[in-house]
C-alpha cells in the first residue's frame, strides 16, 4: 500500500463531543477504503495506457512488416 495522502476525510457533529476510539478507528476503515478505490482506479487507468501503448506498438509492427513484404514483392516484381 502507497503510504501518501489523497485527501482530507472530515468527520463532524451537531454537538461538541470527543470521538471514542472506535469511532477513529471506523473512520480509519472508511479511509482505507477510499484510498484502495482511488489506487485501484489509478492502477486501472495506467493498465488501460499499458494496453492501449502495446495496441499501438503492434499495430505499427504489423503495418511495417506489411510494407516490407509489399516493397519486396514490388521490386521482385520489376
Amino acid at each position: 500500500m502507497v503510504e501518501r495522502p489523497f485527501g482530507v476525510l472530515g468527520a463532524y457533529t451537531t454537538s461538541r463531543r470527543t470521538f471514542s476510539e472506535d469511532d477513529v478507528n471506523f473512520l480509519q476503515a472508511v479511509a482505507n477504503v477510499l484510498a484502495t478505490a482511488v489506487e485501484r482506479e489509478e492502477a486501472e487507468e495506467k493498465l488501460h495506457e499499458v494496453r492501449e501503448a502495446e495496441r499501438s506498438r503492434i499495430a505499427r509492427d504489423l503495418h511495417d512488416e506489411a510494407l516490407r513484404v509489399l516493397t519486396y514483392a514490388v521490386v521482385e516484381a520489376q
